[in-house]
C-alpha cells in the first residue's frame, strides 16, 4: 500500500482476541512534516463543522425559520456525533477493506459532507427547479436546508470519528501523545480560518466562479478544503489493514451486533475514561446552553 515516504516497512501481526492478522507500518521518523499531514483532516474537518456553526444560524434566519425551530436544528450536531461515532467506530474495527480501516469512512464521509454543503449552499436554486407556487418554495426550502444541516453533521462525524481513530491506529504508543497534540494544534488552526473566512469578501477574490452570493462561496469553500484536507492524510498515512486469516471471511456486524457492542463498552468503562466521559457531557451542557443563548440574541 503506497504511502508517505516516511514509511518503511509493512508486516503481519496477530490480532489479540480475535482470529485475523493485521498488517500495520512502522516509521522510519515522524518529523513535523510527517505529522503535519497525518493530521490535515482534523484541520479541514473544523474548518467545515466551523463555517456551518457560524454562518448557517443567519442563513435559517434568512429563509423564515423561528429562533426556537433553529435552536432544534442545531441538536443535529450532540445527536449525529451519539449516533455516528460509535457505530462507525464498531464497523471500522472490522473492516476489511485493503485501502484500511479508517480511510474508507473518511473518504465516504468527506464526499457526503460536500454533497450536503453544495446542497445546503444552493438550496433555493434546488427546490425551485421542482415547485414554481411561491409557498411551495418557500417551505421547501426551508425543509430541504435543515435537512442538509443534518446530513452535514451525521457525515462529519463519522469524519471526525475517523480522525481520531486513526491517529491512534497509525502512530507508536509513544508517539500517540504527541500525534495528538499536533491533532489538536490542526483543530485550532481550521477553527481560526474557518471563522475569519466570513470577514472576507470571497466574490472578490473568486468572482462569480463558486456562487452569487458569500454563503456559496463559504460552503463552496468549505467542501473544497475538507476534500484536500482529507485526501492529504489519506494520501500520506499507511494504516494497519485488518486481514482475515486463511479460511475465514471478515466478520459482518448486524445492526443488533453492533448496538450491542457500543453498549457494553460503555457499561465497562474504565473509571478514568468514565471521568473524561462526564466531564465531555458537562462541557456539551455548557456549549449547547451557550450556543442557544446565542441563537437568541443573533435574532435581534
Amino acid at each position: 500500500m503506497a504511502g508517505y515516504p516516511g514509511h518503511q516497512r509493512l508486516e503481519r501481526e496477530h490480532a489479540h482476541g480475535i482470529a485475523h492478522s493485521i498488517a500495520h507500518w512502522t516509521p522510519v521518523c515522524l518529523d513535523t512534516q510527517s505529522l503535519t499531514l497525518y493530521t490535515q483532516a482534523n484541520q479541514g474537518a473544523r474548518f467545515t463543522w466551523n463555517v456551518e456553526m457560524t454562518y448557517c444560524t443567519p442563513y435559517l434566519l434568512e429563509l423564515g425559520l423561528t429562533k426556537s425551530k433553529i435552536s432544534l436544528v442545531w441538536v443535529a450536531g450532540p445527536l449525529s456525533g451519539l449516533i455516528m461515532q460509535p457505530i462507525v467506530g464498531v464497523v471500522a474495527d472490522r473492516s476489511t477493506s485493503r485501502w484500511g480501516r479508517r480511510r474508507p469512512f473518511m473518504l465516504g464521509g468527506t464526499v457526503l459532507v460536500g454533497m450536503f454543503l453544495l446542497l445546503l449552499g444552493w438550496t433555493k436554486e434546488v427546490v425551485r427547479g421542482f415547485a414554481t407556487d411561491p409557498e411551495t418554495i418557500k417551505s421547501a426550502t426551508v425543509y430541504v436546508a435543515v435537512f442538509s444541516i443534518y446530513g452535514i453533521d451525521f457525515a462529519i462525524n463519522a469524519v471526525q470519528g475517523s480522525c481520531r481513530s486513526l491517529i491512534v491506529d497509525t502512530l507508536p504508543i509513544a508517539k500517540q501523545q504527541t500525534g495528538s497534540s499536533w491533532a489538536s494544534r490542526m483543530v485550532a488552526v481550521g477553527s481560526l480560518i474557518g471563522y475569519a473566512a466570513g470577514a472576507i469578501d470571497l466574490r472578490s477574490v473568486f468572482g462569480p466562479m463558486l456562487g452569487d452570493t458569500q454563503f456559496k462561496q463559504l460552503t463552496a469553500v468549505a467542501a473544497m478544503a475538507l476534500c484536500i484536507a482529507v485526501g492529504i492524510t489519506s494520501w500520506a498515512v499507511t494504516e494497519r489493514v485488518l486481514v482475515s486469516d486463511e479460511g475465514e471471511e471478515g466478520e459482518l456486524l448486524d445492526l443488533k451486533q453492533v448496538l450491542g457492542t457500543i453498549a457494553q463498552t460503555a457499561m465497562n468503562l474504565p473509571r478514568g475514561i468514565q471521568a473524561i466521559c462526564y466531564v465531555q457531557f458537562w462541557a456539551w451542557i455548557g456549549r449547547s446552553c451557550a450556543w442557544a443563548l446565542r441563537v437568541e440574541q443573533g435574532g435581534n
